[in-house]
């Protein structure tokens, strides 16, 4: 049995034992008490088993000495090629964020990403705090560097920096990788809707039973990179994210003078709406809170959307970032 399905085999053991456990004390004292059958409880520990993505979690430690070359981190200065040049917005160089080296991500998984390189992200602020949407937005930006270790050199801060207030009080972080598994959630106040599906487990208080409780019978690492994004009925992150970034996309591309002037003369191609684009959408990376170091909202997360189709074409160019549980 590989990681993955050792995984996956303790997680389906795990809700079912402590669905049955609660089952049975809840029908102890209130007998009359409507509550999910053995059956019931099979087939939604069996559901949240397979519907569970493989995360990368990420094992974050306060870093003092200096880092190995190309070595994941946060904050601090990256290690790049010098023919990638250093991101800026408007002409205000964007600050850095995080390096990860995919070399070192858990092995025997299809990742969505290139096998092997380095991403970098950058973030900036036009009002001192970041905001949800496009590259632009809250201006970031995520360069890839599929090269050789030989190839990258240790950067300096260029001049006229602004970090955003988030996470300027942040120290440098070293980052490894630890296989772990990301169930289906919601976002606040609805994170476990979506594990109602199956008929007769609203008996149970799965959110309270499954997260709130210690130990935690699901565990969330809030920094991770991919997994599944938090959607909701009201805010389905991949949704708006496809929506906005084919607008972004729209806005930003570069026509020749030809397409320009033959543009009125074309019937213009159908294209698929967000619903349909959303599919392809991924949480690439997420950073929780650190009191006093990384401060997103009120104790949220930070988190990069990316279409997958590009990004295992080593495409990073479009990104949408948003804050939430």
């Amino acid at each position: 049995m590989g990681e993955l399905e050792r995984l996956r085999a303790d997680l389906y053991a795990a809700v079912r034992n402590a669905c049955l456990e609660e089952a049975r004390e809840l029908a102890d004292g209130e007998p009359d008490l409507p509550l999910p059958t053995e059956a019931a409880i099979d087939e939604f520990s069996r559901w949240i088993s397979t519907s569970a993505a493989p995360v990368a979690n990420m094992r974050l430690a306060p870093q003092t000495q200096p880092f190995a070359l190309g070595a994941s981190r946060l904050i601090a200065a990256p290690d790049m090629p010098d023919r990638l040049a250093w991101p800026s917005h408007n002409g205000q160089p964007l600050a850095f964020l995080a390096q990860i080296d995919l070399s070192t991500l858990p092995g025997g998984i299809d990742w969505p990403v290139p096998r092997r390189g380095w991403i970098y992200f950058f973030l900036g602020t036009t009002t001192g705090s970041i905001e949800e949407g496009d590259p632009d937005a809250s201006p970031n930006r995520t360069l890839f560097f599929n090269g050789d270790r030989p190839e990258l050199r240790p950067r300096q801060l260029p001049q006229g920096i602004t970090v955003p207030n988030e996470f300027k009080r942040a120290v440098p972080y070293s980052v490894s990788f630890e296989l772990g598994l990301s169930v289906p959630m919601g976002n606040a106040g609805e994170i476990d809707t979506p594990w109602y599906q199956v008929p007769g487990m609203d008996g149970l208080d799965l959110g309270d039973l499954l997260l709130d409780r210690t130990p935690q019978i699901i565990p969330e690492d809030k920094s991770r990179m991919f997994g599944l994004p938090r959607n909701d009925q009201i805010n389905d992150a991949q949704v708006e994210a496809a929506s906005t970034m084919a607008e972004y996309a729209a806005a930003t591309a570069r026509k020749s003078l030809l397409e320009r002037m033959m543009a009125p003369f074309r019937t213009p191609k159908p294209q698929p709406g967000p619903e349909q684009e959303a599919k392809h959408w991924c949480s690439l990376l997420s950073i929780g809170y650190i009191p006093d170091q990384f401060r997103w909202g009120d104790a949220q997360t930070y988190r990069v959307l990316v279409d997958e189709r590009k990004a295992r074409a080593g495409d990073f160019s479009q990104t949408f970032i948003y804050v939430s549980d």
